[in-house]
């Protein structure tokens, strides 16, 4: 999950954000390098880089227009654990990213649109199920007439070094902060005919808006119909953060030893990878970005088709459940897209 501060009532001058309730930001949250995220701001929503922190005021490394927000946000993207993930639950999701599982859209993996926050292109999921299963390639064949000698039939089988590996989960989708980012020109200097201040998002800003739990459920459903030629619709990639005390080389994660407890343990994506000298024998491949404790600039995630997507519409009720299926796979097979890109 991912944990977050928020302040409410705050001044923005410049590249200063001053807390109007005098106090001071809490370092743990607010320091050098974070990314935040400014909701509900007439003129400046959006993410940025924390420059530095002084008491009550946080400088970013970007410019801000000046404005007094009495009923908005600042919240951090900085992941920590599942204590801190529980201790910040919200419902709606209006306010930040608190969620163990995230499905990223192809658009996070487009080097032309720059960096890209935690919460950029991508959807989070309020799972409260996961389940997996993995099953091995492996036919097996009896051996004819072994059973007129040893008085016992023998069966041999024939390792094909493959699987299938399947997910299902569960949860709820509720209102939730869609942060999004387009490239510039072409299409996006096109005329609005809804706004005569074109498309949001047409100077490469990142455009932070927040749906309903009905328009989560749509934009899953069109990105499940789309396909890789509309990266920022189609879902690619998948990851599921769970609680990690050993990492790659066997060694235990910085800060962490035998006792600590669970809650307070760092975040890893799950995966089908093996720490390093699990595969002394063969290609060795380097896996460590999966044992690396998930935080507020990365979040390695792994690649998924998903199959099938089930919401529940209710008249009336302000959230609703979901069901998702799918397959972890290797990688999209890229031929096609090279035939079909925008390029060609």
């Amino acid at each position: 999950m991912m944990a977050f501060s928020e302040v409410q009532q705050y001044n923005i001058s410049g590249k200063n954000i001053e807390n109007n309730a005098n106090t001071n930001f809490n370092t743990s949250s607010f320091f050098t390098g974070a990314l935040i995220t400014i909701v509900n701001s007439s003129s400046n929503t959006g993410t940025y880089v924390i420059d530095s922190v002084s008491g009550d005021i946080i400088t970013v490394t970007q410019e801000l227009v000046t404005e007094t927000v009495s009923n908005g946000s600042v919240v951090t993207n900085v992941l920590f654990n599942t204590d801190s993930i529980t201790a910040v639950s919200q419902i709606p999701q209006t306010k930040g990213m608190s969620y163990h599982v995230f499905l990223d859209l192809g658009a996070r993996a487009d080097d032309d649109l720059g960096a890209q926050s935690p919460i950029t292109n991508r959807i989070g999921l309020l799972a409260e199920t996961f389940g997996v299963q993995t099953t091995k390639q492996r036919p097996t064949f009896p051996v004819p007439g072994t059973a007129l000698v040893t008085g016992e039939s023998k069966t041999l089988s024939i390792d094909l070094a493959a699987a299938t590996k399947t997910f299902n989960m569960g949860g709820i989708i509720t209102e939730q902060l869609l942060v999004k980012k387009f490239p510039t020109g072409g299409r996006m200097d096109e005329t609005n005919p809804l706004s005569t201040d074109g498309y949001p998002g047409k100077d490469g800003s990142e455009v932070a808006r927040v749906l309903t739990a009905q328009e989560v459920a749509q934009f899953l459903h069109s990105a499940l119909d789309s396909s890789f030629l509309q990266p920022y619709q189609n879902i690619t990639n998948m990851a599921v953060l769970v609680p990690s005390r050993v990492g790659y080389d066997y060694n235990y994660h910085s800060g962490v030893n035998e006792n600590t407890p669970v809650e307070y343990l760092p975040l890893i994506p799950f995966s089908f990878k093996s720490r390093f000298q699990d595969n002394l024998r063969s290609v060795t491949l380097d896996n460590s970005a999966y044992f690396t404790p998930s935080h507020s600039s990365t979040i390695q995630t792994h690649p998924v088709v998903i199959q099938n997507i089930t919401t529940d519409f209710v008249p009336g009720q302000p959230w609703l459940t979901f069901s998702i299926q799918g397959e972890f796979i290797f990688d999209v097979l890229g031929s096609a897209k090279d035939v079909f890109g925008e390029d060609s």
